[in-house]
């Protein structure tokens, strides 16, 4: 069996049927999306194949049984969230099918759909988590029609990525002070791969990858090969990265900066370096090497470094992606608006002081 898109008429697929090499081919015609199509295609094929698909009910017919145990499952204020999900999006798209039917075109189908979903009130469409979330009520259901012998199999839903669903952990740079502190916890040459982060920007692999060959000492530049292949030729901009390279230089044997001693190869990261070393220097703060480069691109503004100049030392492509990096820190607003400060103090002053 196979399905086509009907020749003539838009929105209309063809199931074809053979009947072997010398059977007249059966076509069998619905107005529908490929998606469900594909659904039609296996429900046909089981019939043709004897299987008793009327035992088993769609997802509409069996949500009233599967009500009646999810409410002993659940809280309320889930029960109330499962039920409008399932009559606002998840039965319209879903409801017709037996749950061992449901596959994966289906789901994205759905996705794409919700995707393009405006939210009430804002200029905002449905995103991946609210997404996740009705998906979760279907495969709970499916699974216990599974269970209950309600469904010839458990379908597959796939979930949106996690990376579209997880929420964005907010990261907090450092200030100066720490930074400074963190340094001085962070032992031997491992301290130029800190430096490279917090002094240059550099993403994790293209510090950790560093190769002697690309740095410049004479003319005080290195040379990176970063994200897409670029190649940018980046100034060392401090004096204690300049130092640190020049002392881990000494100490390298191989082609990289920095190695590894268990395996002679460049590090994969150094999370725990820095977790460790944060602690001991009192950070409270989640140190890893990401922040590292938030922290250069906030230290950067707040030295007054003009956001182009900024985009640049941080090798983005747009300039709301280096707005995306740069954070301000209490103390520094607190500074820039202490002309505000003063004038609202004078003026409560001057109020006292009048008669």
């Amino acid at each position: 069996m196979s399905i086509r898109k009907h020749p003539t008429q838009p929105g209309v697929w063809q199931i074809i049927v053979s009947q072997g090499r010398k059977g007249k081919q059966l076509v069998y015609t619905f107005e529908c999306t490929e998606a469900e199509a594909l659904v039609k295609d296996k429900q046909i094929n089981s019939l043709i194949k004897g299987e008793r698909l009327t035992v088993f009910p769609t997802i509409q017919e069996a949500l009233p049984d599967y009500l009646i145990y999810y409410q002993t499952i659940a809280s309320p204020g889930i029960v109330d969230d499962m039920i409008s999900a399932m009559k606002r999006v998840l039965l319209p798209h879903f409801g017709k099918y037996q749950a061992g039917h449901i596959i994966p075109t289906l789901v994205y189908g759905y996705t794409a759909k919700r995707l393009k979903t405006p939210i009430p009130r804002t200029n905002r469409c449905i995103g991946h988590r609210t997404i996740q979330k009705e998906l979760n009520y279907l495969s709970a259901m499916c699974r216990w029609l599974h269970l209950n012998g309600m469904a010839d199999k458990m379908p597959l839903i796939p979930k949106p990525p996690k990376a579209k669903t997880q929420p964005q952990r907010l990261q907090q740079p450092l200030t100066m002070e720490e930074m400074n502190r963190l340094l001085d916890e962070i032992p031997g040459n491992k301290k130029v791969l800190v430096l490279l982060y917090s002094d240059a920007g550099l993403r994790r692999n293209e510090a950790l990858n560093l190769k002697l060959e690309e740095i410049d000492e004479a003319g005080g530049r290195i040379t990176i090969r970063g994200k897409g292949g670029k190649v940018v030729v980046y100034p060392i901009l401090t004096n204690r990265l300049q130092t640190a390279i020049e002392d881990a230089k000494k100490e390298s044997e191989g082609d990289w900066l920095i190695v590894n001693p268990d395996t002679d190869l460049p590090y994969q990261s150094i999370k725990t370096l820095l977790k460790l070393a944060s602690k001991r220097a009192g950070i409270t703060k989640n140190v890893t090497h990401h922040t590292l480069r938030h922290t250069f691109s906030t230290l950067l503004m707040e030295s007054g470094i003009s956001t182009e100049v900024r985009r640049l030392l941080m090798r983005h492509s747009t300039l709301s992606a280096t707005e995306h990096y740069t954070h301000v820190s209490p103390g520094f607003m607190q500074s820039q608006a202490g002309a505000f400060s003063d004038m609202v103090n004078t003026s409560e002053s001057l109020k006292v002081k009048t008669p």
